[in-house]
C-alpha cells in the first residue's frame, strides 16, 4: 500500500500469530499476570513502531523502534509461550490434536519471532549506517 516498507507478509503472519493466541489461547480465566504480561509487551512495541511512522524524523522514535525491538521480541517470545503453557496447565485433557495443532501454533510463532528479530537486526544496521552518514554529511 506504500504506507511502510515493512514486508506485508511478515507482517500478515505477526498479525496472525498475534489473532491466533487472542482468539483461541488466551481465555476468560488466563492467569491475569499472564495475560497482562503479554498485552503490555505487545502494546510498547505497537506504540513504538506506530509512533515511528509518524514522526519518522525524529531521533527519539527512530531510537525506540530499532533499539526497543531488542527486549521486546524476547520478552513477546516468553509471553506468548507463557500464555500456551498457561492454556495447557487448566486444560490437561485437550486432544491430542489439539495439543499437538497448538503447540504446532506456537512453534511457528516462535521461529517467526526469530526471523522477525533477524530482520529488525538487519534493519537496526541499516538505520545506524544511515545515521552516522546523516551526522557525517556536510549541511
Amino acid at each position: 500500500m506504500g504506507k511502510a516498507k515493512g514486508n506485508l507478509i511478515a507482517a500478515f503472519f505477526q498479525i496472525l500469530g498475534r489473532n491466533l493466541v487472542t482468539l483461541f489461547v488466551i481465555e476468560e480465566d488466563t492467569g491475569r499476570l499472564v495475560y497482562a504480561f503479554v498485552v503490555i509487551v505487545w502494546s510498547i512495541a505497537e506504540v513504538n513502531r506506530y509512533l515511528y511512522y509518524i514522526y519518522k524524523e525524529s531521533p527519539i522514535t527512530g531510537f525506540l523502534r530499532y533499539n526497543g525491538f531488542l527486549i521486546l521480541y524476547p520478552l513477546g517470545g516468553v509471553a506468548e509461550t507463557l500464555v500456551f503453557n498457561n492454556y495447557f496447565s487448566r486444560h490437561p485433557d485437550v486432544s491430542d490434536l489439539t495439543y499437538y495443532g497448538l503447540r504446532f501454533i506456537n512453534g511457528c510463532i516462535i521461529i517467526g519471532i526469530v526471523l522477525l528479530y533477524i530482520h529488525m537486526l538487519k534493519a537496526r544496521k541499516r538505520y545506524i549506517k544511515n545515521q552516522v552518514k546523516a551526522e557525517v554529511a556536510p549541511a
